[in-house]
């Protein structure tokens, strides 16, 4: 009988202990006790074992709780792993316990075999609620002066998120393994896994993504990075160049310039449904590269399927997810990715609905206007309102500029200006309205195409009690890349015809409206049917260069009346409005020449600033990383107001935009000291100032930013 098995067989009451002890010291101890003293010694040593059992301490460390002799101490402690026991270095004798966190514990064994020592493998073992591999290792090592060596194992199932095993084992060097066989078997049956490294091997966890729009449930070892926007999780082993394994995102990150959807080449869509509610698949590769082989040293352009939402969370937010891999990942870990799936539900918010149905916004300059629920607003300002979209059967990026600025010179056919074709009349909220249409290929080689709807009458806003300068309001659609697809002129009347004046509006000269709230467009008989597109939803990226080469600003001299000529062809049909919708070639309008009088001051632009503060690409939003980027003041330079230079025989500029520009000044030094302070990593400083700069002036990116770097606060906590 073994002392392991003696030990386990035994247990015995100190005086029963004391009783043997004394008897078998005598001398004089008859025949039947005699038969007990081979016994004696066994018993004696089992109960020493015992004794030291009870002593014995208690420790957790790396996942794992386990006990071991007291007089055993440490020899290496890190965070996860470590080595307790007793060694002589010297001797290079020595007993040790050993946790080790490793991606591939197996190479222990294959350089024992190596070393010409012998690997026995003992088949599956239960380790609390887990299960391992467990393996003995014995043989001589004489080359390193080591001798015999001895080594327990047991190698857990299952991964963590960074792809480490989980592996124990006691070691005896330079001893026989005999002598601490009980000791051995001890350590290694107390070993017991901790709750959390059972949840983080075997367990899954419910995630509330958005704001509880998505939950579901996944597996803990799978490596999970959270953003406000997106969250996404990578299984262990799969490491994909560029992407995630499996994404979940909102808004920008799906649509944006640089969002995923983006990134996609040669897509390819087709109808699909998230759960029930409508959707689009889109597949394609260029988002990411996986490695595969058998070392995982080659690459290949890994496949995207992304799930896009036909339903909006909100004005301007689809919703959905990308799976991105290689067929190899995808069928590795197929069972766990349909788990996820499966467990997955979706609570639509109150304002989500259809993403082509047109909603709401108020402008602060008090007027309205309805737009696709998927458009994303960009920027709103006393000045300027505008939104952007990509069409998803087109992949051409859309936007809508409405602009009502301080400058009195028309926005197209202003002096200095390139030309633009003229296409159509129409009325906007009763108003008679001139459709231009440009062309312009910028620095990127990228053709754009922009509709400007212009307003045939300068307009200006009353406050309460101040009243603005007049100037043109007018409506930019930019379609761009152009060769994708033709501007959508159905959905800019829609759009158009939703648009309303509130009160406190009124046409600088008098002007006979159009009763009708619709869009009413007259094609002019010489010209030749506009081509309408597919839906072309909005750009990313609204850029705010002053139109560029399209529409250079030149100051034109105070000369006012020589461009009046070409004034009362475009004017013309306005005076014919209330009598047919065809007022362009009447004859019995002598009177109108006196109603359309006024026109003739149109041209007296004493210095005008030309307005357009808009091209095509708002500044993209960069995912949060590590490092928050710092602020563009590219938009918000764009949204300062714009105020006419002083006319010669006219009052100073309005106190409104004099008060307005302040505003506009005190929100710029806090955002540049914000900005400042960012690049001294001085964070939450930072947002501080931006903070007052945005209660001075809105800006909507800034608001983005400054909600990146709180959460990136937040994750520091």
């Amino acid at each position: 009988m073994s002392i392991g098995l003696l030990y386990q067989s035994f247990t015995l009451s100190p005086d029963a202990v004391l009783l043997l002890t004394v008897a078998c010291r005598q001398d004089n101890m008859n025949k039947s006790i005699k038969r007990l003293l081979l016994g004696c010694l066994w018993l004696l040593v089992a109960f020493a074992q015992s004794a030291n059992a009870t002593d014995w301490q208690q420790l957790t460390h790396g996942g794992l709780s386990f006990s071991m002799p007291s007089d055993w101490g440490i020899i290496k402690e890190r965070e996860l792993e470590g080595q307790w026991g007793i060694k002589d270095d010297e001797k290079k004798q020595g007993v040790v316990f050993a946790i080790t966190y490793e991606r591939r514990p197996e190479r222990m064994l294959d350089g024992a075999r190596k070393d010409g020592m012998e690997v026995k493998d003992l088949g599956a073992v239960s380790v609390g609620e887990l299960t391992g591999q467990q393996h003995e290792v014995s043989g001589q090592l004489q080359e390193q002066g080591v001798g015999e060596v001895f080594i327990r194992v047991v190698i857990l199932d299952g991964l963590l998120k960074d792809a480490d095993r989980v592996s124990f084992n006691v070691s005896v060097i330079g001893q026989s393994a005999d002598d601490w066989q009980s000791v051995i078997d001890q350590v290694m049956a107390s070993v017991k896994p901790t709750d959390e490294l059972v949840a983080t091997l075997t367990g899954y966890s419910r995630h509330q993504l958005f704001d509880g729009v998505i939950s579901l449930d996944v597996r803990n070892n799978w490596d999970m990075t959270d953003y406000s926007d997106n969250v996404s999780w990578d299984p262990p082993l799969v490491r994909i160049y560029g992407a995630p394994f499996i994404k979940f995102g909102t808004g920008y990150t799906l649509t944006g310039e640089k969002g995923l959807l983006s990134k996609i080449d040669n897509p390819v869509i087709e109808k699909a449904e998230i759960l029930d509610f409508p959707a689009w698949r889109i597949t394609g590769t260029g988002v990411g590269v996986s490695y595969v082989g058998p070392n995982r040293n080659k690459t290949v352009p890994a496949l995207t399927e992304l799930y896009l939402s036909d339903v909006c969370l909100a004005k301007g937010d689809r919703f959905g997810y990308a799976i991105t891999g290689s067929e190899e990942e995808r069928a590795e870990n197929k069972d766990e990715l349909d788990k996820l799936l499966a467990s997955m539900q979706i609570n639509l918010p109150e304002g989500a609905g259809s993403c082509d149905e047109l909603v709401q916004y108020d402008w602060v300059k008090n007027a309205s206007i309805r737009v696709p629920r998927s458009w994303r607003k960009d920027q709103d300002a006393q000045y300027h309102l505008s939104w952007y979209d990509k069409v998803l059967t087109t992949g051409a990026n859309i936007s809508l500029y409405i602009s009502h600025g301080a400058a009195d010179k028309h926005p197209i056919i202003g002096e200095g200006y390139a030309p633009a074709e003229t296409l159509e009349t129409l009325h906007i909220d009763g108003y008679p309205a001139t459709h231009y249409r440009k062309r312009h290929t910028g620095s990127d080689k990228i053709e754009s195409i922009y509709d400007y709807y212009v307003l045939d009458t300068r307009m200006q806003h009353k406050s309460e009690k101040l009243i603005s300068s007049t100037s043109f309001v007018y409506f930019k659609f930019s379609t761009r890349p152009a060769e994708l697809a033709e501007p959508d002129t159905e959905m800019h009347n829609s759009i158009l015809s939703s648009f309303v004046f509130g009160e406190g509006w009124e046409s600088e000269t008098p002007v006979v409206r159009v009763e009708s709230s619709t869009t009413v467009s007259q094609m002019p008989a010489d010209e030749p049917p506009m081509p309408t597109g597919t839906a072309v939803p909005a750009t990313d990226t609204i850029s705010t260069e002053p139109a560029e080469s399209t529409e250079p600003v030149v100051v034109p001299a105070p000369v006012a009346e020589e461009p009046v000529a070409e004034e009362p062809v475009a004017e013309e049909p306005v005076a014919e409005e209330p009598v047919a919708e065809e007022p362009v070639a009447e004859e019995p309008v002598a009177e109108e020449p006196v109603a359309e009088e006024p026109v003739a001051e149109e041209p007296v632009a004493e210095e005008p600033v030309a307005e357009e503060p808009v091209a095509e690409e708002p500044v993209a939003e960069e995912p949060a990383v590590d490092q928050v980027p710092e602020p563009t003041t590219e938009v918000t330079d764009a949204a300062q107001p714009i105020a006419a230079e002083e006319p010669v025989a006219q009052t100073a500029v309005d106190e409104e935009t004099d008060k307005a520009r302040e505003r506009y000044e005190q929100a710029r030094i806090l955002r540049d000291e914000g900005a400042q302070l960012q690049q001294q990593g001085k964070l939450a400083e930072a947002v501080e100032k931006y903070r007052g700069s945005l209660e001075l002036f809105p800006d909507d990116r800034l608001e983005e930013h400054v909600r990146r770097i709180e959460q990136l606060l937040g994750n520091r906590k």
